[in-house]
């Protein structure tokens, strides 16, 4: 049991090291990443699990279990298509509600990249939960396979409508969060729904393969995604780099020191005062200029 929770806290040890990495310019309280990775990956976890249990229970008739029904082999193959749809949108549409709400009232949002590593946590939370249920009723020997493969999947597919979270924040303010994040949320539950399809029929090798290129896929993506949200906040001066912190002149496309991108996609720059200034915003909230006059 000792072994077990050991492996159970270094998993999730290490992918939160992981994720805090990039929280670089303004980085979030450790008591508000961890408050909403673990009440968020908790409460998304248990309204999932009743949701998930309720539709096999009445829609597909599975009075015991979709677990105990693949291993007896009772299901047909459009009900395992019906179990890994269902999973992939219950799941992240469960994750990314308690993300909405734990993030709001216990996180400080105040980057674009504050929203996508909340969603990411919770995608984390949701993960290390899973993985303790697991490796108590299958045993230690399943926590590698869950740390490798399923806890960078939960966390990438967060990213994928964390990502919608942050436009609705910091550049689509008046819009209904969720009709924001729809397109996001989609693509996640989708692949989510696929790799649940491919672990519940193919051979351990093809699950295996398609995991690790899953796992790459999400990962390649997540550090460039990152990379490109950690330059886009409003504690850093107009022309400052996010990288090297070297001053460039306001409007500057690269870093004269280290060559980074200066590109933005949630800010712009007044051309009187050179203040940070949301995409959305008509006027400068520093000094009232127009945004016609906007840089």
């Amino acid at each position: 049991m000792t072994l077990l929770i050991l492996n159970w806290l270094a998993g999730a040890v290490g992918w939160f090291w992981l994720i805090r990495r990039y929280d670089r310019i303004d980085p979030e309280p450790y008591r508000a990443m961890l408050s909403v990775g673990i009440l968020g990956g908790l409460v998304s976890g248990l309204v999932a699990l009743e949701i998930m249990a309720l539709f096999e229970s009445t829609v597909l008739g599975m009075t015991e279990g979709w677990m105990t029904a693949v291993e007896n082999q009772t299901v047909t193959t459009g009900e395992l298509i019906i179990l890994a749809l269902e999973t992939g949108l219950i799941e992240e549409f469960s994750k990314a509600l308690a993300t909405i709400y734990f993030a709001k009232r216990l996180g400080e949002v105040d980057e674009p990249i504050d929203a996508v590593l909340y969603a990411m946590l919770v995608g984390l939370g949701f993960a290390v939960i899973e993985n303790l249920q697991y490796a108590i009723e299958y045993g230690n020997g399943t926590l590698l396979w869950r740390n490798i493969f399923c806890i960078p999947g939960h966390v990438g597919y967060a990213l994928l409508w964390g990502c919608g979270l942050a436009q609705a924040r910091f550049a689509k303010p008046g819009t209904p969060v969720l009709a924001v994040i729809a397109p996001t949320l989609l693509i996640a539950a989708l692949l989510h729904a696929g790799y649940d399809y491919v672990a519940l029929t193919a051979s351990s090798g093809t699950v295996t393969l398609y995991a690790i290129i899953q796992t790459i896929a999400l990962l390649w993506f997540a550090h460039n995604r990152l990379k490109v949200l950690g330059r886009e906040s409003p504690h850093l001066a107009a022309g400052e780099c996010s990288a090297c912190r070297a001053k460039n002149p306001p409007g500057s496309q690269y870093c004269s020191a280290c060559g980074e991108s200066l590109a933005q996609d949630f800010f712009n720059f007044c051309a009187e005062c050179s203040h940070r200034i949301p995409i959305h915003a008509r006027y400068c909230p520093n000094c009232g200029t127009s945004i016609s006059k906007i840089i």
